[in-house]
Parts: structure tokens; C-alpha cells; sequence
């Protein structure tokens, strides 16, 4: 975005779902570019299913479809020569190049553990972290969000344990200072910004989202790149920082991100819901997923909503599922309403009836969930708790407070 701005090229800016992007990238055409990521020299099964997938950001015109900064910057300038990216002297041109990749290989990944390193010992801090800053709301736009997906599903990715972050912590200056020198070269923060700069400035924003690492930038040339390229929110507009047509300063689109990325949320089960990528739906769960096909109660729109099932009972031939947000859940109180219209296991589309479990039914389904997924189901009731404020013992609350239902094949 930065180098679209730069080149004052009008643009669009879709926003995908935070931690399924490597799947919705994928499924807009977009792979991952060829990387080969890793996390402290370590190539976890994460990153090795995401570098198959797709990645952001990607770039579309026309009918080409660009994915990473590093294929960007080169496409950008092939199509918009001026201003250039990089250097038409071939010598200096090696050194934003290598910049360049010391930004993509090493300090991209160190910013994402160094800021949620802090998140990882103060789960509290996802909210405060991600409020606002240079980069925006840090992943998600909701206090809600970021203090239950934050600790939970990114952090699991990409923090590192108290001794990884006290060494990263400790390497930091030694970062700012190669930045410095480079600065100090005229490799980056010139006359004439180049790709590197639009690296290496984002990570380093990144950074500063911790307010204890602050101290380590003052009076820092490379604080004052940061401060060039992506300043404080209400800090002065740089004057070299142009905004294309129907931008904020910020880069952002005029038009409400929050609503495009909610459309989104609510088409993607429709997309993944079909033959050759229903496999992602289960994929993004360890436990059994459905697809619960609803009519809207008010609007009378078909719905599909994927759900976690807590257990598939064999001897009853039901399955048993629970709305995530209580009572409110909007396809539960679809279903009450006389809204079903089927679920999709495995790829089978079954005629389904429902009704209420008791308490002792819901006692065992949760036991047996409990059972078959010991680390996950307490990942997901701590969550549920969290997300639905319930007070007390995650199980017992849960159990207590939300309801369960049972389906089972209609009679035909």
C-alpha cells in the first residue's frame, strides 16, 4: 500500500480474515510466492501449510494476480517506472536488494514475536497493543477480537517463550543500528524513498506498538524513517506522503473496512462449502465440523454457518452442536424459529430434525468432547466463558449456560 501511494497509483483495498487470509488468498487466486518462512530458524507446520497456500499482501491488475512485497515492488516499477523502487546504479541497487531481504528473511518475523511476546505474558495486552497505532488496529478491529483471538490463536503461531523474547529484546539495538548505518549511507531514508524503506518501516511500527521498547528508538535515525513513512495517528501529515484519490492519510479506504470484512466473514462458509475445498472447513478444526443450512427469520435469506460438533452419536444417529454466542446465536434462534433447512456432514447433504438436549444429556456430550479433544475443549470452553462472560469453572459455566441441540435424520 505504501508503494501503491508512492507511486500515486489509485487503488482498492480488500482486507481478508484475519488468520484465514492464507486460505481466502488461495482461493482469489493468489500463492504464497515461493517463501519459505520459518520462526526462529524453525519451519513449523503452520507456516508450512500457509507458504502452500496463499499470502498477502497480493496485488491484482488487470488479470495478473502479484503476490509478496518483493514481486510487488518489481511489478509496480516495471508497470509505473517513475518514481522508482529501486536505484538505477547497479551497486546501489545490491544494497537496497539486500536491505530488502534482511527486512523480508529476518526483522519482519522478529517484529511479530517481539510484539506478541508482550501479548503472550499479559493476554490483557492485546487489547491495549492493538487499539491503534502507526499500522491501525493491529489483526482485528474489536477489543472482543483481539483479547480473545490474540493470546489464543496468534500468539500460539508466533510467540516466542520468555527466553526467545529476552534475546530478541536484547538484539533490537543491534537491528536499529544496521538500520542507522544504512541510513547513514543513503541506502535508506533518502530524497527518494525506495523498496527497502517500505519494508523495513512497517516492522519497525510493528515494534513500537510495545510502549517498553520505545526508549530503545529515541533519537534514532530510524525512528525518524518510521516517523517519515507511517507517523503517530494525529501527528502531522509528512509532506512527502501523498494519498491517492479516495484515501485517508492513513491509506485506508474511505469506505468502511469493517463492513467489507464482515461481508466477507459471512460468504466465506458458502465458498469453502463446496466439492474440492470443503476439506479447509475441517481442516480448521480438530474436532468434526457441519455446515448448518438456515433460513433467516426476518429476511427469509438462506444461510450456511459451520459448526464444531461436540458429539457424533452413533447409537442415536445425532449429532450434537452448541451456538458459540448463547442463546443469541443468530442460527440458533433461526432454528427455533422453524428456519432449518439442512446440514452438510462430510460432503452429504441430510434432511434433519431437531430438538433441546436435557441436562443430563448435555453433561455427557460436553464429557465426551472433553474426552475426545483433552488440550483443544479446554482452549474452546475457556473461550466460550470469555467470549459469552460467564463466571466460574469454564465446564460448569458452559455447561449451565449455553444450550445444546440434537439432530437427526428425518424420517423420509
Amino acid at each position: 500500500m505504501l508503494m501503491l501511494e508512492h507511486k500515486q497509483v489509485p487503488y482498492r483495498r480488500i482486507e481478508l480474515i484475519t488468520m484465514l487470509h492464507p486460505i481466502a488468498a488461495r482461493l482469489h487466486g493468489f500463492d504464497a510466492g515461493g517463501q519459505t518462512r520459518s520462526i526462529g530458524g524453525r519451519r513449523t507446520l503452520a507456516l508450512r501449510i500457509a507458504d502452500r497456500l496463499g499470502t498477502v499482501p497480493g496485488l491484482v491488475c488487470d488479470d495478473q494476480r502479484i503476490s509478496t512485497n518483493h514481486r510487488i515492488a518489481r511489478f509496480l516499477d516495471e508497470r509505473h517506472p517513475e518514481p522508482p523502487l529501486f536505484p538505477a546504479d547497479p551497486e546501489r541497487r545490491s544494497e537496497v536488494e539486500e536491505a530488502e531481504r534482511w527486512a523480508n528473511e529476518t526483522l519482519q518475523m522478529d517484529a511479530r514475536r517481539i510484539t506478541t511476546a508482550a501479548v503472550r505474558s499479559d493476554a490483557s495486552a492485546a487489547i491495549r497493543l492493538g487499539a491503534d497505532g502507526r499500522l491501525g488496529h493491529l489483526l482485528f478491529r474489536r477489543a472482543l477480537a483481539r483479547r480473545i483471538l490474540i493470546p489464543t490463536l496468534v500468539c500460539g503461531a508466533f510467540a516466542p517463550g520468555p527466553a526467545t523474547e529476552r534475546k530478541l529484546l536484547a538484539e533490537l539495538p543491534a537491528a536499529l543500528d544496521r538500520i542507522d548505518g544504512w541510513i547513514a549511507d543513503g541506502v535508506l531514508g533518502g530524497a527518494q524513498l525506495n523498496a527497502a524503506d517500505f519494508m523495513i518501516a512497517p516492522s519497525l511500527a510493528l515494534i513500537l506498538y510495545r510502549p517498553d521498547v520505545r526508549p530503545v528508538f529515541a533519537g534514532r535515525p530510524s525512528l525518524e524513517l518510521v516517523d517519515r513513512l507511517l507517523p503517530e495517528p494525529g501527528a502531522a501529515q509528512p509532506h512527502n506522503v501523498v494519498a491517492s484519490p479516495g484515501l485517508g492519510t492513513s491509506g485506508r479506504s474511505a469506505k468502511s473496512s469493517a463492513a467489507r470484512a464482515l461481508g466477507r466473514a459471512l460468504r466465506m462458509p458458502g465458498v469453502l462449502d463446496r466439492k474440492g475445498t470443503s476439506w479447509v472447513l475441517q481442516a480448521l478444526s480438530p474436532a468434526p465440523v457441519i455446515v448448518l443450512v438456515h433460513r433467516g427469520r426476518n429476511s427469509g435469506r438462506v444461510f450456511k454457518t459451520p459448526l464444531e460438533m461436540l458429539l457424533d452419536d452413533r447409537e442415536r444417529d445425532e449429532l450434537i452442536i452448541s451456538p458459540m454466542w448463547g442463546r443469541n446465536s443468530d442460527w440458533y434462534r433461526n432454528v427455533l424459529a422453524g428456519g432449518l433447512v439442512e446440514v452438510h456432514v462430510g460432503g452429504e447433504q441430510r434432511q434433519v430434525t431437531w430438538r433441546e438436549l436435557n441436562d443430563a444429556e448435555r453433561s455427557a456430550a460436553l464429557d465426551a468432547y472433553r474426552r475426545a479433544h483433552p488440550t483443544y475443549s479446554r482452549m474452546i470452553l475457556r473461550t466460550l466463558a470469555r467470549v459469552n462472560d460467564l463466571k466460574g469453572d469454564p465446564h460448569q459455566a458452559v455447561l449451565r449456560e449455553l444450550p445444546m441441540l440434537g439432530l437427526r435424520r428425518a424420517e423420509s
